[in-house]
């Protein structure tokens, strides 16, 4: 508003000094017809300047948005790296841990097994004694039962019996069964050797012949009765209650021995057969468990190997993706902060292109208001000239040519007082106001 109230002072003071006497007023309705094509030209400049820089400014914000998604981009795209050599880093800790653990329990279980082992062969080397003291014992006792039932000088078969039962816990039951049968033989062949003295020495009765088969005949045979003991009465014992009886049948005791003989050597073979397959059994699981524990141990072996060898590699894969991520890390600083400058670089371009159009809004709006300024002046500036009196005009026209209307009347009030000469520059002024 000062602006162009200035400029409007400016255009009526220089009439003063650019129209002459009868064209003043024409060239002030020029100079103002100047004043506003003058502002119609700089606006079409302004429009067009304005139309540039806005291209200008579309096309620099685009640029940069662009390179502002691009560093986005780029860090988005890092930071999902980091992310992963984090996670893969990770879970390669987590399995060299595991294949740590994995050889630390595979050497405990191999010392548990190797402790194991060595009770197993403690415990193999006691039960194969065991089972050779047995057969041992079987066959002094089998010795002793050949030379009894041979008539010859035996040992004592009662202290084998007793020696024997404490390898028992070799034996499955049937063969316990058997020993318990067998030591019941032995026992009532010891009765009967009493009896019969097998060494001469002392006897229940007198024998005559040593030999034990014929010793039994002579026991077992029937004595014939005696004919008083028969009888001479008229007695038909040929019938009813009286009638002779059938002999039962019997063995001779030659029969009886050689049966119970086999019988009891029978007993004892097979015990001795079967602790010498229990003793084949034993030793055969041994070799088997040996040769397992073996294929266990090398197994075991190549297995701490490998998983050495892939602690070795997840170490270098660890050493890799920590590198790796420092560089990453390095890396996302930087081009965060090229991001940084990207958006900072959009901004300022965006403030800039504000202020632009800003600008051109603040100029467009002012050469508007002047010229609006401008049209409101022409028209008061007619009106006054259309309504004013030629002899106001003339006084105009006499200021525009240099000169002050009342000059020509100076020599009038020369002599004046001073409440005249008061008038005067009070009337000059109030025409100079209606006119200017």
């Amino acid at each position: 508003m000062k602006t162009t109230t200035g400029i409007f002072f400016f255009i009526l003071i220089s009439i003063f000094y650019v129209a002459s006497a009868q064209k003043a007023f024409d060239q002030v309705r020029t100079l103002l017809a100047n004043l506003k094509a003058s502002n119609h030209k700089d606006q079409a400049e302004a429009d067009v300047r304005e139309a540039a820089e806005r291209a200008w400014c579309a096309k620099e914000v685009t640029a940069a948005e662009k390179l502002l998604a691009v560093r986005q981009h780029d860090v988005d795209s890092l930071e999902a790296h980091i992310q992963w050599l984090v996670k893969t880093r990770t879970e390669a800790r987590k399995d060299r841990s595991t294949r740590q653990q994995r050889i630390k329990d595979n050497l405990a279980l191999l010392k548990k097994f190797k402790e194991q082992r060595c009770e197993n062969n403690l415990l193999f080397v006691k039960q194969l004694r065991e089972h050779m003291q047995a057969v041992q014992v079987m066959t002094l006792l089998r010795a002793d039962v050949v030379a009894y039932f041979d008539s010859k000088p035996a040992g004592q078969r009662g202290a084998f019996i007793e020696q024997f039962e404490e390898y028992t816990v070799l034996l499955d039951d049937e063969h316990k069964q058997i020993f318990t049968e067998l030591k019941n033989e032995l026992t009532n062949l010891q009765s009967r050797a009493h009896r019969l003295d097998r060494k001469g020495e002392t006897s229940m009765e007198t024998r005559a012949d040593a030999d034990v088969n014929a010793q039994g005949d002579r026991l077992t045979a029937q004595k014939a009765r005696t004919a008083q003991e028969i009888g001479t009465g008229h007695v038909d014992n040929t019938k009813g209650e009286l009638k002779k009886l059938e002999t039962p049948a019997w063995e001779t005791m030659s029969d009886y021995n050689k049966k119970t003989r086999a019988k009891v050597l029978g007993m004892i073979d097979g015990l001795v057969r079967h602790l010498r397959e229990s003793r084949r059994k034993l030793t055969k699981d041994e070799v088997n468990a040996s040769e397992d524990f073996a294929v266990f141990h090398n197994s075991m072996e190549k297995e701490n190997e490998y998983l050495e060898e892939k602690i070795k590699e997840l170490t270098k894969e660890i050493v890799s993706l920590t590198n790796q991520l420092n560089v990453a890390r390095v890396q996302l600083s930087k081009r965060k902060a090229l991001r940084d400058q990207a958006k900072t670089a959009l901004e300022l371009l965006k403030k800039m292109c504000a202020e632009k159009y800003a600008y051109f809004k603040k100029e467009t709006d002012r050469r508007t208001k002047e010229n609006k300024t401008i049209d409101m002046a022409v028209t008061k500036f007619n009106h006054i000239v259309a309504n004013l009196s030629k002899r106001v005009r003339d006084r105009a026209s006499m200021n525009v040519g240099g000169q002050k209307f009342g000059d020509d009347m100076g020599h009038r009030v020369a002599k004046a007082d001073s409440g005249e000469r008061a008038d005067l520059s009070k009337s000059q002024n109030v025409r100079a106001d209606v006119v200017f």
